[in-house]
């Protein structure tokens, strides 16, 4: 193989790991969320636009996806 070959490869190679490696940041800290001690919280799917009943969240940090969004409540009155 060519020495030019080879670097461009290699270039090549290495950019897209970088690339990958961002896209993954982005799609971990992106499905993300949080909610306030004084909140509760049902999960929110915003492409099929449903929600999921069957467990509330309380306050904290929650991975929940990366097209979900929370549905917030306040529990103080």
């Amino acid at each position: 193989m060519d020495d030019d070959l080879k670097a461009i490869l290699f270039g090549f190679c290495g950019l897209f790991s970088v690339g990958l490696l961002i896209f993954g940041c982005i799609a971990f800290f992106g499905s993300m969320e949080t909610l306030e001690i004084t909140e509760v919280g049902l999960d929110f799917d915003t492409t099929r636009v449903k929600i999921d009943a069957t467990k509330l969240y309380t306050g904290g940090r929650h991975f929940i996806g990366l097209t979900h969004k929370f549905l917030v409540f306040q529990t103080n009155l």
